[in-house]
């Protein structure tokens, strides 16, 4: 398997995930297939907990991974999340959830 299979993904979504914590939270769909078809994984899911635009390494999810590669190079993320904590989650379902703690 090859690194960074699903950093286009994220890149391409980014702009939700910027919205919702814009707006304090929410959630929205994401593309079961386009996960698929990056790579084959037995779970997709995962929780992140940032805490001052610190985001954690996933070391038993690179989907995780790959999001937390992206949101590292965000300006607008880091302006966002700095001074507060934020949770990030993907369950099964692929519905991406956004909330502040």
């Amino acid at each position: 398997m090859g690194k960074n299979l699903y950093i286009q993904i994220w890149k391409d979504n980014l702009h939700h995930i910027i919205e919702l914590m814009k707006k304090g939270s929410g959630e929205f769909q994401l593309q079961e297939f386009l996960f698929k078809a990056a790579g084959d994984r037995e779970s997709y899911s995962f929780r992140l907990e940032i805490e001052n635009a610190n985001i954690p390494r996933h070391r038993s999810s690179a989907v995780a991974r790959d999001l937390k590669n992206v949101l590292d190079l965000s300006t607008e993320f880091k302006n966002l999340a700095n001074g507060k904590c934020w949770v990030i989650r993907m369950g099964k379902d692929f519905v991406l959830e956004v909330f502040e703690l």
